[in-house]
């Protein structure tokens, strides 16, 4: 090992043993003091703080682990939000059994190992289900839903027929997609009650995991209104403005007409990325575009408080008004009016938010947690999927 090496390990251990002692004082102080439920979230928000600002998520998924691209994001937001969770104290289930046990870090036990171990085996167990969609990925009814209330339209989604063509063994594995993908993805494209759109975003992820693409569309309530009025009108819309938006980067003016609202969508791609979709073909480009305006499953009320709860605990002076408008403000941006439970959400409630209220919600919560707007957004869709 490199002096330097040796050098930068060592300061993480100092770095560590600091946060570790920091956090044991916290929890001291709660069991010295009167522990009444907001100052216990009040300490659970300080732990979780102390976890994030070490780094340790991005240490296991892209350190230890060696994650990247599309890969590495989508696993760094759930494990982000899983150990919100388990430092709030926050049981999914009745057989929960690792949320963080205060008095064992008030004796000393390491924070910072505690939340290393069980980021270890999120990760493990997050990898386990990526590959198991990706090997599927041709077949994606296991990617479109999990939960009994949506098995009829699991047996209906897509790609089944896709999956059952056969092709030779020696046709490569590039080939073997894009030949699903014509067999399939019409249908997918198809608006009919028995394939909810909903199931667009879905697959729209598992493709661009897929294809290694670590980048993601820019979404917002508006720009999601926008487009889908403008795709209903016009269903060449996402592989025109993808041409479109390559284009502009190269150098080239788009042609009038072109909404801007389709090409800000592509901005959270590069232009490799945007390339790389592009020669995919016009499917793809649609399913990309049409999956994230659709948005993802919204959670239901239980599961709203559970990412409430866990939110709150980060954020413990603000958890009464804040920590529910950011859920929701996020929910708003990131998810359709269909719940996981597969019952529709009242329209009533999604049209009180506007990009304006959403920035202004998360950008005070992301500044009182020490994180930046997308970093945080990130971390509370950890919390709601």
């Amino acid at each position: 090992m490199s002096v330097a090496h040796q050098n930068k390990v060592n300061a993480f251990h100092r770095l560590h043993n600091l946060a570790d002692e920091s956090a044991m004082n916290q929890a001291r102080q709660f069991f010295a003091g009167p522990q009444t439920p907001e100052a216990e979230n009040r300490v659970r928000g300080e732990l979780a703080r102390i976890v994030l600002e070490a780094g340790i998520p991005e240490q296991v998924v892209y350190g230890h682990f060696g994650l990247a691209g599309q890969r590495g994001a989508d696993v760094l937001v759930e494990v982000r939000g899983d150990i919100l969770r388990k430092i709030a104290g926050i049981r999914e289930t009745d057989r929960s059994h690792s949320t963080l046990d205060l008095a064992r870090v008030a004796g000393g036990t390491s924070l910072i190992g505690w939340a290393r171990n069980m980021m270890k085996m999120t990760t493990r167990s997050k990898l386990r289900d990526i590959d198991n969609r990706l090997r599927q990925v041709t077949d994606m009814t296991s990617y479109l839903g999990s939960n009994e209330a949506t098995a009829e339209y699991r047996r209906e989604a897509v790609i089944e027929s896709a999956a059952s063509a056969r092709l030779p063994e020696d046709v490569d594995d590039d080939a073997r997609l894009q030949s699903r993908l014509a067999a399939g993805f019409d249908r997918l494209l198809s608006e009919t009650r028995r394939r909810p759109d909903e199931f667009k975003h879905a697959a729209a992820r598992a493709l661009l995991e897929h294809f290694g693409i670590s980048g993601s569309p820019v979404v917002t309530v508006q720009l999601r209104r926008e487009l889908s009025v403008l795709l209903r009108a016009r269903p060449s819309l996402p592989h025109e403005s993808l041409a479109a938006w390559v284009a502009a980067l190269q150098g080239v003016e788009p042609a009038d007409g072109m909404p801007d609202a389709a090409l800000r969508f592509w901005d959270g791609f590069t232009l490799d990325e945007g390339t790389h979709l592009l020669e995919r073909g016009p499917r793809v480009s649609a399913l990309v575009m049409r999956g994230y305006v659709e948005g993802a499953a919204r959670p239901t009320p239980t599961q709203r408080g559970a990412a409430v709860l866990s939110l709150g605990a980060l954020l413990p002076e603000y958890a009464e008004h804040l920590a529910p408008q950011v859920v929701d403000a996020v929910v708003a941006t990131h998810c359709s009016r269909l719940r996981t439970d597969g019952r529709l959400e009242r329209a009533s409630g999604l049209a009180s938010w506007d990009d304006a209220a959403v920035e202004l919600v998360v950008s005070e919560a992301a500044r009182a947690a020490g994180m930046s707007a997308v970093v945080f957004e990130q971390t509370v869709l950890g919390l709601i999927g």
